[in-house]
């Protein structure tokens, strides 16, 4: 499976399963091309977050879902740099304001 999600957490990867995640930082043109010749899952749980990458030109939908990731799986990934000491959500103004990092994530089996 593909999917866009709003971040990447080792805890993602299923339990057991050996896997290894290999991380590729690719820039918002690139995101763009990738998720344009793909079918995949918006797993983008902050509403906010998916109205600013829809108006970055990236067909989100809020999908509030905890990923499971297995071999083969891949995971584009738009991630804002926001930071604060406390937990917490992001306002709208510090995500519309934010700058966003891109990944690609591919999941494979370790050898």
């Amino acid at each position: 499976m593909r999917y866009l999600a709003s971040t990447f957490s080792p805890s993602m990867l299923t339990p057991g399963a050996d896997l290894t995640a290999t991380v590729k930082e690719i820039n918002l043109k690139q995101l763009k091309s990738e998720l344009a010749h793909s079918d995949y899952i918006s797993a983008v749980g902050h509403e906010v977050t998916a109205e600013r990458l829809s108006s970055l030109g990236i067909q989100v939908t809020y999908n509030r879902v905890n990923l499971l990731l297995k071999e083969g799986d891949v995971v584009y990934s738009a991630i804002p740099n926001l930071r604060y000491n406390e937990p917490r959500e992001f306002t709208k103004d510090e995500v519309v304001s934010a700058m966003f990092r891109y990944f690609i994530i591919y999941i494979s089996k370790n050898n």
